[in-house]
């Protein structure tokens, strides 16, 4: 490989990642100055942009919400293994709620199905608006035994499930059928409405899920089970706190005391300590995660002006989360940001040889990589491809040939929604069966919520 032939990095790295958005220049001082990438060329930028649907969304503001008391039924016993770890799984598609079966969260069953009219609609925020909330949930429980997914695990060992979504019209933010004591059972499903921003989302759907853990409510306004979202940023705190009944904060002696004993005194309770005594210690990620790109074809060849596709898919065992991905060729860093997997366009490359290796990163520092290797030929030239008969078939690489109509754009919205499987389609088959809001159930100015029997 020729030193010379080296990718300048982006000139500019569109935030929107859409036709016609403004770029904003990366730092200069993490810019290589732009070389020639083949003897006839002269230096020029590489428009490499980022897609919306893979970068990570701006932070949002947080929501306030509140809970109110909720009987609890869970049987007062200890769990057969505590330490065993867990697996919480935040369902962001929605789900028809069978009656009659508990709350088998295997099955979609829920004691709670009337109060919803059967039906759960999906979350409409952005899939990277879901992985935020995902990180945030995970952020919390980074010390302990439990791992937070958005697909479906298996149905052994069990798993708990908070159903994110479109709960209806209802003054209550999230909502668990009982406090189950020791977490006898282990396929619990709950509630929480589908709040956008992730601090918020992340602590109703924490306190919703420890609740069915045997966790009760507490009067620090710092810790997940406080009755009201008061704090930007609560979490499990490792103390003990004053056990409350309700949203009005009355002290109370609490139920599920056998748990709540082993570290406080009664009526009092220390979040922290009870779920690492359930769960266990956290498990460190020692899995790399396992990158393939697809677009451009390996070896393919592309006639200026094009605009290509570079989109691979990521597999690993604590997906999803935002990667690390960085681009080099000759060793040279070419980008570097985070995204859930690689989806960038490449527009109007200079003409040469391109041998490019991606690597993605995740959080617990595991890296896994690919490399692609194609060829930009200035524009007039035969495409070697084309009068070979041979296609890559790849609909992430079109070649304009100067055409304004092109192609390649909504190929990449395809492409970035067929990575998110079974989701989309989803969407749009719940979408047809949205129920109207009951009448009676009017959203109140400042939402809550509240765990009934």
């Amino acid at each position: 490989m020729n030193p010379a032939l080296v990718l300048a990095l982006l000139a500019a790295l569109s935030a929107a990642g859409e036709p016609g958005a403004d770029a904003s220049a990366l730092p200069s001082a993490a810019r290589p100055a732009p070389s020639d990438l083949s003897s006839s060329a002269s230096p020029a930028a590489l428009d490499l942009s980022l897609r919306p649907s893979s970068a990570r969304p701006e932070a949002e503001r947080s929501r306030p919400a509140a809970t109110a008391p909720l009987t609890a039924r869970g049987p007062d016993v200890l769990p057969a293994m505590p330490g065993t770890p867990h697996t919480l799984y935040v369902n962001f598609d929605g789900a028809v709620l069978r009656r009659g079966c508990g709350n088998d969260s295997r099955h979609d069953c829920s004691t709670l199905a009337d109060l919803f009219d059967g039906y759960i609609g999906p979350f409409v925020g952005t899939e990277a608006r879901r992985v935020a909330i995902i990180e945030s949930v995970r952020k919390d429980l980074r010390e302990i035994g439990v791992r937070t997914t958005w697909r479906r695990p298996p149905e052994d060992p069990g798993y708990t499930m908070v159903l994110y979504g479109d709960i209806g019209a209802q003054d209550f933010a999230g909502i668990a059928p009982y406090i189950d004591c020791g977490n006898l059972w282990a396929n619990d499903t709950c509630f929480a409405g589908a709040f956008q921003g992730s601090n918020t989302g992340a602590t109703i759907v924490l306190q919703e899920a420890a609740h069915t853990w045997g966790l009760e409510h507490v009067n620090s306004p710092f810790d997940n089970l406080h009755p009201f979202v008061e704090a930007p940023a609560p979490f499990f705190q490792d103390q003990c706190n004053k056990i409350v009944a309700n949203t009005d904060l009355v002290e109370t002696a609490g139920t599920c005391n056998l748990v709540h004993e082993m570290f406080c005194e009664t009526g009092f309770q220390n979040s922290f300590r009870e779920l690492l005594y359930l769960f266990g210690p956290a498990q460190p990620d020692i899995v790399a995660p396992v990158l393939e790109l697809t677009s451009p074809a390996d070896g393919s060849y592309h006639v200026l002006p094009v605009e290509l596709s570079l989109y691979g898919e990521v597999v690993d065992d604590l997906e999803p989360q935002f990667y690390a991905v960085d681009i080099q060729q000759d060793g040279q860093t070419l980008f570097s940001d985070e995204a859930i997997r690689v989806d960038l366009r490449l527009k109007n490359p200079p003409p040469g040889t391109y041998d490019l290796l991606v690597t993605v990163r995740d959080e617990g520092g595991n890296a896994g990589s690919d490399r692609v290797r194609f060829t930009i030929l200035p524009e007039g030239s035969e495409d070697p491809d084309s009068t070979t008969g041979d296609s890559d078939g790849d609909p992430g690489d079109t070649d304009t040939g100067g055409s304004e109509s092109g192609g390649s754009e909504q190929m990449g919205c395809d492409l970035a929604l067929a990575a998110t499987g079974p989701a989309w389609p989803l969407l749009l088959l719940f979408a047809r069966r949205r129920r109207p809001r009951p009448p009676a159930l009017a959203t109140s100015s400042a939402p809550r919520y509240m765990e009934n029997p």
